[in-house]
């Protein structure tokens, strides 16, 4: 029965999926120790937009570990590391200004506390076994379980679509051009922004702030063991950077945030290379322009001589 099953979905277009969870998260934390790490941390931007294979070969061979989470700030890992005294590695921290309040604050801390109260051999030897499951098996991703999908055909009268978000073994994700559509998704993401900007009322501005303290705070304590961070603001295009910038605009947020953290910022639109490039939906890079922002981020860490 589950060859039928696999057989079936392949015929409707699934492929074989990795699943993104706590315990992949974690696997990759493990390895975040030495000062030759070069972390990332943020949340769906970062991974989709830097390409860890990429910046490890134009970073000498360096080890590249993605700890972004989708929809969740990167502010509790990045406590976490700080207080990791393995690691005093560079960190590049992708920072969305919306981000920065006291609800979103803890966004990761639920992978934290997985990694430091449940992560263990066992877990370690079952991610292990599921990761070459779901990439061999289109019917090894929970999302087009038999069950599920049994669901949702009783439901709806359908079975889940083929998954547009792929996910490699080193959590970097990229579109599939093909089962997306893409003016459809920018409508959508657009409308999103909008809401979610007017339901929040006007920025609080003393507690961005204070917050932005607060990282200031965590990263010179890891500066202080001698470990490296580099705030970054990947691209956001069209109207979505029109209302990003109505609501935060760069000069009384980005700059002044950045001038009294005490650490690296690069900004997109600062870096030719970055400016210029197309986002599918106003907000990620797909593959192609990942990485040619991964080597434009590259080059600007040497210029700038950040190891």
């Amino acid at each position: 029965m589950l060859a039928g099953w696999e057989a079936f979905l392949r015929e409707r277009g699934h492929t074989p999926e990795l699943v993104d969870d706590a315990d992949l998260w974690s696997e990759w934390r493990e390895q975040a120790a030495g000062d030759d790490a070069v972390v990332l941390l943020g949340s769906s931007r970062i991974q989709l937009g830097i390409v860890p294979a990429r910046l490890s070969e134009r970073l000498q061979g360096r080890r590249v570990i993605q700890l972004a989470v989708d929809g969740a700030a990167p502010f509790a890992a990045l406590e976490d590391l700080a207080e990791d005294e393995e690691f005093r590695g560079l960190i590049l921290l992708s920072l969305v200004e919306s981000t920065l309040t006291e609800k979103d604050w803890p966004g990761q801390a639920e992978y934290v506390a997985h990694y430091h109260n449940q992560w263990s051999f066992d877990r370690r030897v079952h991610r292990k076994i599921a990761t070459e499951r779901q990439r061999l098996l289109a019917s090894a991703n929970p999302n087009v379980s038999l069950l599920r999908s049994m669901q949702l055909f009783f439901s709806e009268g359908r079975i889940p679509a083929p998954l547009w978000l792929h996910t490699s073994p080193d959590r970097s994700r990229a579109v599939d051009p093909e089962r997306i559509d893409f003016s459809r998704l920018t409508e959508w993401r657009l409308s999103r922004l909008r809401q979610l900007y007017a339901a929040a009322g006007p920025v609080d501005e003393a507690e961005w702030f204070a917050l932005g303290e607060r990282m200031r705070s965590v990263i010179a304590r890891l500066h202080e063991r001698g470990a490296r961070v580099v705030l970054l603001r990947l691209p956001t295009c069209g109207e979505h950077w029109r209302l990003d910038q109505e609501r935060y605009p760069r000069g009384r947020f980005w700059n002044r945030l950045t001038e009294r953290v005490g650490a690296p910022a690069i900004h997109f639109l600062d870096v030719p290379a970055m400016a210029r490039l197309p986002c599918y939906d106003g907000s990620h890079l797909a593959r192609p322009e990942a990485l040619i922002f991964t080597d434009a981020l590259a080059d600007e860490l040497k210029r700038r001589q950040i190891r």
